[in-house]
C-alpha cells in the first residue's frame, strides 16, 4: 500500500491531542489529500484508550483511503491489523516473525544508513531518517543529522522518509534530497485552528519540488 502513495506527507499525530480533538485534527489532515497518518500516543495512555482511539482511527482512514499506521505498540497494530512504525531502541524483533496480522513494519533509522544496509531479508517496508531539522518532538542527544551523507547514501531502491523539525520552509530540502515522503508532526499540528489549510500548503511545495 506504501507505494501506492503520491502525497508525499506523512503525518504524525502529536501526543498532546486526545479524543474527539484528535479525531477531527486527523479528519482535518486527510481532507487535505495527505495520504498517511501515524498515531503516536502519550505512554501514560493505558491500553483500553489505546484500542478505542487506534479503532476510530483506522476507520477514519479507511473511509478516506488513507493508510494507518500505529507507533511502537506491536500488539495494538497485531490486534487492528495495522501498519507499524517501530524505533532502533527495540532489540527484541521476534514478534515481525511470528505476526499474522500487522500489515507492514517501518523503522527509525536516526542516522544509521547499516540499519537499512542489513535488513538483507527485508522485513521493513520503509526507513525514516532523522531528526533532519531541529524539533522538538523528534529530539536527539546527537542533534540533527548530516542529511547531506544520508540521502547520498541511503538506499534509492527503498522507501525513505525524513522526519524531524519539517515544516514549509524546508520541505523542499527533503524532496530535492531523493526521499519518498517527509513525516511532520508540529509542520501540521501546531495550530489546530488551520490544520487543513497548512496540510494543503505542505503538499503543494512538496508537489512543486
Amino acid at each position: 500500500m506504501l507505494k501506492n502513495i503520491q502525497s508525499g506527507i506523512y503525518a504524525i499525530t502529536p501526543t498532546s491531542l486526545r479524543a474527539d480533538e484528535l479525531l477531527n485534527a486527523v479528519e482535518d489532515t486527510l481532507s487535505s489529500g495527505i495520504e498517511i497518518i501515524q498515531y503516536r500516543f502519550d505512554d501514560c495512555i493505558n491500553f483500553d484508550e489505546r484500542l478505542k482511539t487506534a479503532t476510530k482511527l483506522k476507520k477514519i482512514c479507511l473511509d478516506n483511503n488513507a493508510c494507518f499506521i500505529i507507533n511502537n505498540d506491536y500488539l495494538l497494530a497485531e490486534y487492528l491489523g495495522t501498519g507499524l512504525h517501530i524505533g532502533p531502541d527495540l532489540e527484541d524483533l521476534s514478534f515481525l516473525l511470528t505476526s499474522e496480522n500487522i500489515q507492514f513494519t517501518g523503522l527509525s533509522c536516526k542516522s544509521n544508513i547499516s540499519a537499512q544496509k542489513n535488513d538483507s531479508n527485508n522485513i521493513f517496508s520503509y526507513y525514516s531518517f532523522g531528526p533532519a531539522f531541529y524539533s522538538q518532538t523528534k529530539r536527539s542527544e546527537r542533534g540533527e543529522i548530516d542529511l547531506k551523507y544520508v540521502s547520498e547514501n541511503m538506499d534509492e531502491n527503498s522507501i525513505n522518509i525524513a522526519i524531524g523539525g519539517i515544516n514549509n520552509t524546508n520541505l523542499s530540502q527533503i524532496k530535492k534530497g531523493g526521499f519518498q515522503m517527509a513525516a511532520i508532526c508540529e509542520g501540521i499540528y501546531s495550530d489546530k485552528s488551520d490544520i487543513k489549510e497548512r496540510s494543503k500548503e505542505l503538499l503543494e511545495i512538496w508537489n512543486e519540488n
